[in-house]
């Protein structure tokens, strides 16, 4: 084949080009120029306030202002409420005897209640001690931070509700470890330490080495700021350093030059932190907190009184301040009625009086004589006491004792007959000695033998004239 056929062959089955339409450049240029009009728009100057923000803002943060208001509005967070409460808790992590964390439910260690405030443009925080005393229902009276570990965030949100009287909206809650990788996202934090803090817990793996001065704290340790309390004040010096570093936090993360890194922000806060509120709601929260001058970022704590190991609030002071910072959100006459305090334990019985000891009842006789006694009782004789000694008690044979029978009744002695003494032979029936030992009597003094005086059985003749004429002269 020649190479002229080749050539045509190829031009045969070549494919034509299609026709150049007219007007194409002219489209993209137009939609160039509608661009460049939005961003001129965007970025336009704006109108003098009775509060202007300084510094001023620049052009590219205008434009990603008025950009994140078309895409994500605040209304997409209030719903139509001119103020939303939101609850934030940062739980601690239980472990088991090796010290592995456990996916058990654990006590909080920050409790935050956040208002936000639609038309007033204000963010107000309130720190409640984790050792506050509160009725926790269904469990009594704890501390607060333990009703995270009975039922999770639904009964810490319902323990605030009942106790304090707000209406909460939604909850966030993290971990450190979700709190040290968000911290890190946004690039650390400038804060100024105000003194060294040097403490080890290493059942709790927790390591605090701060020491005074102005620098740059990354997420571990922020986290070591935040969680110290081991001097002087104690929890409340705590809940301080939490409060004045959520502002500095605030700040930087919402600084323009972090504005186009909340949509990552909120992506990888996902991963450690657990709420109710959607992607949308949280972009949108973002949106409206950048908005909010510094200025109007209010924080306090709960007014409370010690009372040994617990804290209890302040009726009037805590009242006062929650309805300065929940406006309509809190139930003043509900907290009016609130009780602050469990009630008084009764007052205790009377206590028994102690029976008096029981008299120990006397030992049996047999236990109280003498060995003396049971040789005598068994035959032996009986020495005779010596001058001026007093007579050893005699022993009576337990057959001596022994009452005749109604067979052989005893006959008495006839008159001039002497009764012969009693036989000191021992007992045939040596049983019965072993059952009835002798018994003990007590000596008994001789007394002076006395003529005996016989009553007369009657009068003989001779005093009986006696008597009868005795009788007949007088």
């Amino acid at each position: 084949m020649s190479k002229r056929s080749a050539k045509a062959k190829r031009r045969r089955y070549r494919r034509a080009k299609p026709p150049r339409r007219p007007g194409r450049g002219w489209g993209i240029g137009v939609i160039l120029l509608l661009l460049g009009g939005l961003i001129l728009w965007l970025g336009r100057p704006e109108r003098p306030s009775p509060t202007p923000e300084t510094p001023p803002r620049t052009f590219v943060s205008r434009v990603a202002h008025r950009t994140a208001n078309l895409m994500v509005p605040p209304r997409f967070f209030f719903h139509g409420l001119p103020q939303v409460n939101v609850l934030l808790m940062g739980v601690d992590v239980n472990r088991d005897r090796r010290g592995r964390p456990t996916k058990d439910w654990a006590r909080t260690d920050t409790i935050l209640l956040v208002n936000v405030d639609r038309f007033a443009r204000a963010l107000r925080i309130l720190s409640i001690p984790r050792d506050t005393r509160v009725r926790i229902p269904r469990y009594g009276w704890h501390k607060i931070n333990a009703a995270h570990a009975f039922g999770g965030p639904e009964l810490l949100l319902r323990t605030i509700e009942e106790n304090f009287h707000l209406r909460l909206h939604h909850y966030v809650r993290t971990n450190f470890e979700g709190f040290i990788s968000l911290v890190d996202a946004v690039g650390g934090v400038d804060l100024y330490v105000e003194k060294d803090m040097d403490y080890d817990d290493n059942w709790g793996r927790l390591h605090v080495h701060l020491k005074e001065g102005f620098q740059h704290l990354d997420g571990d340790q922020a986290q070591q700021y935040v969680r110290f309390r081991k001097d002087r004040e104690g929890d409340l010096g705590r809940v301080k350093r939490q409060q004045k570093f959520l502002k500095a936090l605030l700040r930087q993360a919402l600084a323009p030059r972090n504005w186009m890194k909340l949509p990552a922000l909120v992506k990888k806060a996902r991963q450690y932190v657990t709420t109710d509120l959607t992607d949308l709601e949280l972009l949108a929260l973002a949106n409206f907190l950048r908005s909010v001058p510094e200025e109007n970022i209010c924080t306090e704590t709960l007014p409370v009184v010690s009372r040994g190991n617990d804290l209890q609030p302040l009726r009037r002071p805590t009242g006062e301040l929650l309805a300065a910072m929940f406006g309509n959100t809190f139930d003043p006459w509900a907290w009016q009625r609130q009780p602050l305090a469990p009630p008084p334990p009764p007052a205790p019985l009377p206590e028994p009086e102690e029976p008096e000891e029981p008299l120990l009842a006397e030992p049996p006789w047999w236990e109280l004589m003498p060995r003396q006694g049971i040789a005598f009782a068994q035959g032996t004789e009986k020495v005779p006491p010596a001058e001026g000694e007093e007579a050893e008690p005699s022993v009576i044979a337990p057959e001596e004792l022994t009452e005749p029978t109604a067979s052989t009744p005893p006959e008495p002695p006839e008159e001039g007959e002497e009764t012969a003494p009693p036989s000191e032979s021992p007992s045939e029936d040596a049983s019965s000695l072993e059952e009835m030992p002798p018994i003990i009597v007590p000596p008994v003094q001789e007394v002076p033998s006395q003529p005996e005086e016989t009553e007369p059985k009657g009068l003989s003749p001779e005093s009986e004239a006696t008597s009868g004429a005795g009788a007949i002269d007088l």
